[in-house]
């Protein structure tokens, strides 16, 4: 899948809105997940949140769920942008 991840810390009512859509959608999500595992270089810290869907479709829907609730995403690819 394409890791996405949002940008700042999130808040509880966020984390409850992307944990019942990626449920309802299929999309594995991971809290706290070192995004060590997720880069080029192998650094970084923990992520709140990390999204990985498996397809373009639901990459594409999870985005626009999360920039109509305003919850601020990355789209970290490969891990070699960041």
């Amino acid at each position: 899948g394409m890791p996405l991840c949002p940008k700042r810390r999130y808040q509880a009512e966020e984390a409850v809105l992307l944990l019942e859509y990626c449920r309802k959608h299929d999309i594995e999500l991971r809290e706290n997940e070192p995004l060590c595992q997720h880069t080029t270089f192998k650094i970084g810290g923990p992520a709140d949140a990390l999204a990985l869907p498996d397809t373009v479709e639901k990459l594409c829907a999870l985005l626009r769920f999360a920039a109509e609730r305003q919850i601020k995403t990355a789209v970290i690819g490969r891990g070699s942008n960041l």
